[in-house]
């Protein structure tokens, strides 16, 4: 965004929109998942899981992001003790929202990020500030690599019917080693376009 011209705030407000939108959208997913499985889910009961999903996560987010703010109050101007405290911070957050609490790890490190920047800001040096820039934006960019790469793959796999002839090409429809040469081809121009 803000190579663009559009200011930090703005790419800021954006991200976040982004990220809790995707939280929600994970909230409910899980939520109509338990209905597609067959599972007798009453109002009551979805409600109660939308709560535990939804509110716990975010309340679990915030109080590690407080938390984590008032670690770096007691950091000194120290980069890398800095960069490991976030990133231990929003690894915790998810791990005891998601797999100790039940709730959603995704929202608990959203919450945790937002948390962070209202009251972490003003304790991270600005030194300690670049390097952990830095640090999250090459993370960001090796995990969505990552997500992508990998949901291609499982799309890949999952999606193409029994290996079935076309009508078209009569051709069984597979994945064959010349079609990673395609992929990397079709990559490149886009790369170009």
């Amino acid at each position: 965004m803000t190579q663009v011209g559009a200011s930090q705030k703005l790419a800021c407000v954006i991200d976040g929109e982004s990220l809790m939108n995707d939280g929600s959208a994970l909230v409910i997913f899980l939520l109509l998942q338990k209905i597609v499985e067959g599972e007798a889910v009453t109002v009551g009961g979805a409600i109660a899981q939308f709560c535990l999903l939804a509110v716990v996560g975010m309340v679990l987010g915030i109080a590690f992001g407080a938390a984590t703010s008032w670690l770096l109050d007691n950091i000194f101007r120290d980069p890398t003790l800095t960069t490991i405290v976030t990133l231990m911070s929003a690894y915790a957050s998810y791990y005891t929202a998601d797999r100790l609490v039940g709730a959603s790890g995704l929202l608990a490190v959203v919450c945790n990020g937002f948390a962070m920047s209202l009251i972490g800001g003003r304790q991270i040096a600005l030194r300690a500030e670049e390097a952990m820039h830095g640090f999250w934006g090459v993370l960001e960019w090796g995990a969505n690599t990552i997500l992508f790469v990998w949901v291609g793959i499982v799309l890949a796999i999952v999606l193409p019917p029994s290996h079935e002839e076309t009508v078209i090409t009569d051709q069984p429809i597979h994945l064959v080693p010349s079609d990673a040469g395609y992929v990397v081809v079709l990559y490149i121009w886009l790369q170009v376009g």
